[in-house]
């Protein structure tokens, strides 16, 4: 599995070189936001996720 990581972490690196070269921003998320990261290293939220409320 380390081997599959370490070529897929590469082909990553290559593909946000190669759009950041382009002047394309890339799309990340995490569990609380989804926003665009921008060549010039702006971030831009493009969703915020909602919680599921919690019963009181």
């Amino acid at each position: 599995m380390e081997e599959h990581d370490a070529i897929l972490a590469k082909a990553c690196a290559k593909v946000i070189a190669e759009s950041f070269a382009e002047g394309v921003p890339i799309i990340n998320g995490d569990a609380e936001k989804t926003y665009r990261e921008w060549p010039d290293g702006r971030i831009e939220i493009i969703h915020e996720h909602l919680r599921p409320r919690t019963k009181l």
